[in-house]
């Protein structure tokens, strides 16, 4: 789990309409479905898992730079293959289930402290697909942990990373232990979404295995309907357990699901939901940042609760499989639940498409010329976007419409000004959204805002 936030995740911006969810809410008959699924759970099996990944062949790390074929350019010595060796043991542990996993190369180029370059590395995620069999097969929802690991502390451990210790016990085999174990049991279910399980690499150096894979769905228009992050799920100090869960706004929905499916007397856990858009530790977040709907599992990460975080002492005998035996099949009914289990054979409805998500920033808007108002809108669907800015008498001051993409859309700069270029006047305007997609009902978002006068400082 990496501990710095690279990004503050800044639109805070005016909520233009309460966001309806992506789909009707859980009944109680998916909610069990999705639970009878996750009590299937093996915890020796997963357990058994945790131990391989943290003694990953005797080397105890899976740092990321640890891989084949490393084009070292200072002179210093090249890496072992410690990272690629847990990647090729997650895609075997894959197959075993009846999976084709594949492999997801990124570049990624080291510097030292002096910005002199050390050295190029080819990093890999590894995906698994559970194709849907529903009518909204062509969603996908990603399962997600990160699978290297690092020692950082005390200062300066992770200067040693060719030949320094980094087990990952709980940081973080738990979650990759979690999400195979899904895949385990999800290879025999039947579901309306295709499920993805997705083990990220490069997440303790700056996210960057989340942050290539989330890039290129958000470039790529990948259908990506949510996805459940899981990171550290094997340890927890004073009981009663309890297991965190984490959204922003945009993934209300999500957190909404995942609550009713996991909110159950079947697991011995006190659930904690967290509305915090600053939350930004792990794999989730650049899903966040690229307009997904995302959510974030883990135990409790507060200051002290685990000690032996990011040190060579986070070891096998740290993971408390009592405590997994409930957070872990937790973690699994809520990502059932939201791949949506098909019930007798029978598909829910459709999913259908909206406006997700829509701000406007800044709001007051100052007419000073300096920072453009700018609208942002997450979508669900592709689908036309058109934006429209009212007087308070109803004229229309600004209109713009563009080709709206899953994920995240700025769809305007405005810079105060009217359709005939003229300065508008302070007041009180009304922001209008409208999406049409191809098919189905358009979604609408309004908002009011309030501009003010010029004021020089």
């Amino acid at each position: 789990m990496k501990m710095n936030v690279l990004r503050r995740f800044w639109i805070c911006a005016l909520l233009l309409c309460a966001g309806s969810a992506l789909a009707a809410p859980l009944n109680q008959e998916q909610a069990n479905a999705a639970r009878q699924i996750a009590s299937g759970f093996d915890a020796d099996r997963w357990f058994r898992m945790v131990e391989e990944l943290t003694d990953n062949h005797g080397l105890k790390s899976r740092f990321s730079l640890r891989v084949r074929g490393a084009d070292i350019v200072d002179g210093s010595e090249p890496p072992d293959d410690a990272a690629d060796l847990a990647a090729d043991w997650i895609m075997e542990q894959l197959r075993t289930y009846g999976y084709e996993p594949t492999e997801h190369p990124f570049k990624h180029t080291l510097y030292s402290t002096f910005s002199s370059e050390i050295g190029n590395f080819t990093m890999r995620n590894i995906a698994a697909e559970k194709r849907g069999s529903g009518l909204n097969a062509r969603r996908v929802l990603l399962l997600t942990a990160h699978y290297d690991s690092i020692t950082s502390r005390p200062d300066g451990e992770d200067a040693e990373w060719r030949e320094s210790p980094a087990p990952g016990a709980i940081d973080n085999a738990t979650g990759v232990a979690a999400v195979l174990e899904a895949a385990r049991l999800f290879a025999e279910a039947e579901f309306d979404l295709t499920v993805r399980f997705v083990l990220f690499t490069g997440e303790e150096l700056g996210l960057f295995g989340s942050g290539n894979y989330a890039r290129d769905a958000q470039r790529n228009g990948d259908s990506i309907a949510g996805v459940l992050n899981v990171d550290m799920i094997g340890f927890d100090a004073e009981g009663p357990f309890d297991l965190h869960i984490v959204a922003n706004r945009n993934s209300e929905w999500l957190l909404q699901t995942a609550h009713e499916a996991a909110n159950d007397p079947q697991f011995n856990l006190d659930l904690t939901l967290h509305r915090n858009h600053r939350f930004g530790f792990s794999d989730h977040l650049p899903f966040w940042l690229y307009g997904f709907s995302a959510i974030a599992f883990t135990q409790d990460v507060s200051a002290g609760s685990y000690s032996y975080y990011h040190t060579i002492e986070d070891t096998i005998d740290k993971v408390q499989v009592d405590y997994a035996s409930e957070a872990v099949p937790a973690y699994i009914a809520a990502a059932a639940a939201a791949a949506r289990p098909l019930l007798n054979g029978k598909s829910p409805e459709p999913m259908r498409a909206q406006i997700v998500e829509a701000s406007v920033y800044p709001n007051p808007f100052r007419l000073n010329g300096r920072q453009p108002l700018t609208v942002h809108c997450q979508l669900n669907e592709p689908a036309r976007l058109t934006l429209r800015l009212y007087d308070a008498a109803g004229r229309v001051l600004h209109e713009t419409s563009a080709d709206g993409q899953i994920g995240l859309n700025q769809l305007i700069e405005w810079d105060g000004r009217n359709m005939n270029g003229e300065p508008a006047a302070p007041g009180i305007y009304f922001v209008d959204v409208t999406m049409e997609p191809a098919d189905g009902a358009a979604s609408r978002r309004a908002a009011r805002l309030l501009v003010l006068p010029n004021q020089e400082p």
